[in-house]
């Protein structure tokens, strides 16, 4: 991505268990020196059992990543670029 680029996305949150999921909090990136990441939808407190939910996204690029070499092993993984995202459930 360059300097001011938008990527819009969307990650799915599915409870494959037989009770419902209660007291749902995510616990998102901090962001990095190069993209902030914005979730444009808030999260459900509950997640029914068996239920699918969609989570949308926007990362906007700050600054492309500083170093050519950088940039080279971000283009030979197909400028994949991960993030863990924590999810906790009671």
């Amino acid at each position: 991505m360059k300097t001011g680029d938008i990527y819009y996305g969307e990650f799915s949150l599915t409870n494959y268990g037989l009770i419902r999921a209660e007291e749902v909090t995510l616990h998102p990136p901090e962001g990095t020196p190069n993209f902030q990441v914005e979730y444009l939808a808030d999260l459900p407190d509950t997640i029914e059992a068996k239920e699918r939910i969609y989570v949308p996204y926007r990362v906007l690029c700050l600054s492309s990543p500083g170093q050519e070499r950088e940039r080279w092993r971000l283009r030979m993984q197909c400028n994949l670029y991960r993030h863990r995202l924590y999810l906790q459930v009671f």
